[in-house]
């Protein structure tokens, strides 16, 4: 069983930020509802395509496709002046 916490969520597109338990990063779209920043999420394996993961926390079940795999997230723009 493979742990995931969401550090990042974009309602706009269902896009989720996925860190893993050895700190690699990891892109999904959420296919159903959306987890809160901050959820603990578990699951197989990290691989493209379509997987569930459900929260450590309360066992619902989140229906995601993994879009990037291992990446480099990039760190926040700086504020516009």
């Amino acid at each position: 069983m493979h742990h995931y916490r969401v550090t990042e969520h974009r309602t706009e597109d269902n896009r989720l930020a996925l860190r893993d338990s050895q700190g690699r990063c990891h892109i999904a779209r959420a296919m159903n509802d959306m987890p809160a920043s901050g959820t603990d999420l578990q699951g197989s394996v990290p691989g493209l395509g379509f997987r569930v993961l459900t929260c450590r926390r309360t066992d619902r079940a989140f229906k995601v496709i993994f879009e990037k795999i291992d990446c480099d997230v990039a760190a926040p723009r700086p504020a516009r002046r």
